[in-house]
């Protein structure tokens, strides 16, 4: 129930909001705020995941590498789960090089079991 009521919370704001891009990014950063430090376990929601999605895609280049420097231990295990695939993915669109070349390093020595998992294979 708290959990319901915590994603309501942050996703009711994005449903309601006009598209104007500055009422965007100040519900963005307040958004993004709210999830700091917990945003692998975040991710694995299906609603959060979805909001996650649209802070990335709307928020600052420094908020973007703040998400993928949390992110970053767990993409493996992240991997492996089908909602935040789609997360992770949106996030790797909008890297820099740098930052997409540590994350495929991290992949090294697990592309095959990734290839072999159905939704891992999104990953590759």
């Amino acid at each position: 129930m708290v959990r319901s009521l915590h994603c309501r919370c942050l996703f009711a704001p994005f449903s309601r909001v006009s598209r104007r891009a500055t009422s965007h990014v100040k519900l963005v950063t307040k958004a993004l705020q709210k999830m700091k430090g917990k945003i692998p376990e975040i991710v694995g929601s299906h609603i959060l995941s979805r909001v996650l999605q649209t802070c990335v895609k709307h928020c600052s280049q420094a908020e973007r590498d703040a998400v993928f420097e949390e992110l970053w231990p767990h993409f493996l295990t992240l991997a492996y789960n089908a909602y935040p695939v789609h997360s992770v993915k949106k996030m790797l669109n909008n890297t820099s090089q740098k930052q997409l070349a540590g994350f495929i390093s991290t992949l090294r020595g697990h592309v095959a079991p990734l290839l072999r998992h159905m939704v891992g294979l999104v990953f590759i």
